[in-house]
């Protein structure tokens, strides 16, 4: 019963005729099904119910999923409407289609059991939890949070293989200092008698130190201290930054748009980021353009004076990430998303309303961030774009993470290669 309005299928592991067990949140003497060839994007709330009658052959009104890598009590959310089920298949879409490992699990409570309750009390017998006066404010900045949460759409270690595009590439070897075996029998003939790579000298004053492209070290701590040295010295900024720039095609998939490495993450650097993304896209002053980002003041300033008619749209997984630092419990993740995919502000008010009722302070934190800039409630009806998250942003952030630790110019390539290979696909 696949649909064929996006094409997307992953491996999804189905559990059912089992049952949930507390302290540790486990699902016991489970039937377990993999399904890889079914479209979730394809079906409605009730019509996802109806296959999952069909396939489990019983009622399935109690409805659980977790990623892979989370453990159940910090991962675990149910699917309960329509809301919660868009919120299954955004995560569904963050998967990579063509992993033949599936990496997310869903499963059935015959029993009518607290699960959610399970969970939070595990959480917080566990330590994990901790109180509202015990956070820092500076734990809330949005630009922070990419960096720190993990995300369902993370590679494992052993798809680390991808990014060895340019391993033994004939440039680059030559370019970072590698000799091949090739090149060494035609050193040892005389041919390449005048490629010389420097030998870093340890025993040298530490003011005299420089890295120099293709320089050999003995040993990384060499290599560290050679470029702290040399920074210390001559006030140069080798830390690098990367920037960016992603959509989403019309089968929901991600579309890398730009990309560039910078100092420093700035007002200037995004603007000339921009300025590039102007010139080469067409975009103008940004009407029609819809930006969704964490909220990195540099960015926020520059694209309100570089493309001042685009809308720019908060990231709700980052909101979601800082509230849920103050204010643990499933209760609160579950509402905010139901705000968060609240279509019209009367829906945005009722789940408000209800986060106000438990917690006066984390209905405050929310309305401070401008509900309008993540709620589909307050969107631009003109939009042809409906996400109010960027989870897509952190996937390719984490499919490059291997690739971010290359020498600059193998990285860029290797990115270069990888985007290639993806667009064809």
């Amino acid at each position: 019963m696949a649909s064929s309005s996006t094409g997307m299928y992953v491996s999804v592991d189905f559990h059912y005729n089992g049952f949930f067990s507390p302290n540790p949140l486990v699902y016991l003497d489970p039937v377990k099904t993999n399904v890889r060839d079914v479209d979730f994007g394809g079906f409605t709330y009730k019509e996802f119910l109806l296959w999952l009658t069909k396939l489990t052959n019983g009622e399935c009104d109690n409805v659980y999923y977790c990623m892979r890598k989370e453990s159940l009590c910090e991962g675990i959310r149910r699917i309960d409407s329509d809301a919660d089920y868009w919120e299954f298949v955004e995560t569904v879409y963050s998967l990579e289609s063509d992993s033949l490992e599936s990496e997310l699990d869903v499963y059935i409570d015959h029993r009518n059991e607290p699960i959610l309750d399970w969970a939070d009390n595990e959480f917080l017998e566990d330590g994990k939890g901790y109180e509202l006066d015990e956070l820092d404010e500076e734990d809330d900045k949005d630009s922070e949070v990419s960096m720190k949460m993990e995300y369902e759409h993370e590679w494992d270690d052993e798809d680390e293989h991808t990014f060895d595009k340019t391993v033994r590439d004939p440039f680059l070897d030559k370019l970072s200092g590698h000799i091949s075996d090739d090149d060494e029998e035609e050193a040892n003939n005389g041919k390449l008698k005048d490629v010389v790579f420097p030998v870093h000298n340890e025993n040298q004053e530490w003011e005299q130190m420089v890295p120099v492209l293709g320089m050999k070290f003995s040993n990384p701590l060499e290599l560290k201290l050679c470029i702290t040295n040399y920074a210390v010295k001559n006030g140069y900024d080798l830390c690098m930054r990367k920037v960016i720039m992603k959509g989403r095609d019309a089968n929901n998939h991600i579309y890398p748009i730009a990309w560039a490495v910078v100092s420093v993450e700035s007002k200037e650097t995004w603007k000339w980021f921009i300025n590039l993304l102007i010139e080469d896209l067409g975009m103008g002053v940004g009407h029609g353009l819809t930006l969704i980002s964490d909220q990195h003041k540099g960015l926020l300033e520059a694209v309100k004076e570089r493309v001042p008619a685009a809308e720019h749209r908060q990231c709700a997984r980052h909101i979601c990430a800082n509230i849920l630092k103050r204010f643990k419990g499933q209760v609160f993740r579950k509402l905010f998303w139901y705000a968060a995919a609240a279509t019209t502000p009367a829906k945005f008010e009722q789940h408000m309303n209800e986060i106000k009722k438990l917690e006066p302070l984390a209905y405050d934190h929310l309305m401070e961030r401008d509900p309008k800039t993540w709620s589909k409630a307050f969107f631009q009806t003109d939009r042809a774009y409906d996400a109010y998250e960027n989870g897509i942003s952190e996937s390719f952030n984490s499919v490059i993470e291997v690739a971010r630790k290359r020498p600059l110019i193998t990285m860029l390539e290797e990115i270069r290669i990888y985007v290639m290979e993806r667009l064809y696909r």
